[in-house]
């Protein structure tokens, strides 16, 4: 049976990717740091709100690691 829609499709991308997971959560926090360096050497005055979005952003990701990793018994 052919699995169709946006389900089957996200089911198909998620068993492909699989194999690169832990080299997707490297990337994520790699790139979340650069992020965090960028703002702290930025001297704009709209510094608040980029900071305020940019933590959402890292707490979300975090809640998602942590739920991925558990999820796998690591």
């Amino acid at each position: 049976m052919i699995p169709l829609g946006l389900s089957g499709l996200a089911g198909t991308l998620a068993v492909t990717f699989a194999p690169y997971r832990m080299l997707f959560i490297v990337i994520t926090v790699i790139m979340l740091s650069i992020a965090h360096l960028l703002v702290w050497k930025q001297k704009n005055s709209s510094k608040k709100k980029t900071k305020k979005l940019l933590w959402i952003s890292t707490i979300v990701s975090g809640a998602m690691l942590i739920y991925t990793l558990f999820s796998q018994g690591i």
